[in-house]
């Protein structure tokens, strides 16, 4: 499926996901969160690999599905998803749940000007301004 932006996403996701596997646990087998996983044990390779699956995705210039936007948050400082509506709604998404609903807001509110249609634009913004009244 070389012309499936969503085939090569669900690759890149594998692959960026399967590099971090040496770091996620400790030397006594438990859960190592990611802000406190050492990354020289990440697998570069599987990184480049990832990463290259992604452009590959982004290079069909069709819409990133699922697997492609996960595989490109896990690749966040990219400055091309700094264009993409659906990175702040995800962030915003994650970031409410966790109960930070001033920073989610904060993600939730830069979004709307990026959606490619009125209706996912208007839907933001009501959940932009959710976020702005739970933060209160």
């Amino acid at each position: 499926m070389p012309r499936e932006a969503e085939a090569h996403g669900l690759v890149a996701l594998m692959e960026l996901q399967a590099a971090r596997f040496p770091a996620r646990l400790d030397a006594a087998g438990s859960m190592v969160l990611l802000q406190d996983q050492n990354r020289l044990l990440w697998d570069r390779p599987l990184i480049r690999h990832g990463l290259e699956a992604l452009e590959r995705a982004i290079a069909l210039h069709r819409p990133l599905g699922p697997y492609a936007l996960q595989a490109a948050i896990a690749v966040r400082d990219d400055r091309r998803l700094a264009r993409h509506h659906l990175l702040g709604a995800i962030r915003g998404d994650v970031l409410s749940r966790l109960g930070r609903h001033s920073e989610a807001a904060a993600e939730l509110e830069q979004a709307p000007a990026l959606a490619p249609t009125r209706h996912e634009r208007i839907l933001l913004m009501e959940r932009a301004a959710a976020a702005a009244a739970t933060a209160d």
